[in-house]
């Protein structure tokens, strides 16, 4: 078992922590705390589906997966709710517990206040990962290079 560390992100007054099972440092609860939030404003009605992030925190104790909704439960436009499962990040690189967070983060519902609660992940001897959902690469790249394909 690999226990993981849940944060909910949100808006209350602005984008911030909701709830958290551990408490972090504080160079590492600035980084996920600006990682968690959309990155750039959203045009008016503009919207996205949900996306995962995964970064190492830089005192080097975890590894972040998150996945990121966006909010339409309040009135201000543009909010998220960041879901971010924290795990030891030495765990982490000896034998990522990848399908146990997929399945953590896979609820299409908005993570409630509530969830942010230490878990253990059963560790996972599955080969195959779910099917990436296709996308048009050559999209990506002309946004990238801001060139045409």
């Amino acid at each position: 078992m690999i226990t993981a560390e849940i944060q909910i992100h949100g808006y209350r007054k602005g984008h911030q922590l909701l709830a958290s099972s551990s408490v972090l440092s504080k160079d590492d609860q600035a980084v996920v705390d600006r990682l968690s939030d959309v990155a750039g404003p959203l045009r008016p009605k503009e919207q996205f589906l949900p996306y995962l992030s995964a970064y190492p925190l830089p005192s080097g104790k975890y590894y972040v997966v998150a996945r990121t909704w966006q909010d339409h439960s309040v009135a201000r436009a543009g909010c998220v709710r960041t879901m971010s499962v924290l795990i030891d990040a030495q765990s982490w690189s000896l034998k990522p517990p990848i399908l146990p967070i997929l399945r953590l983060l896979g609820s299409s519902d908005l993570p409630m206040e509530q969830d942010a609660v230490r878990v253990e992940l059963e560790e996972s001897f599955e080969t195959q990962l779910p099917p990436a959902p296709a996308f048009s690469a050559s999209e990506l790249l002309e946004a990238l290079f801001l060139e045409d394909a």
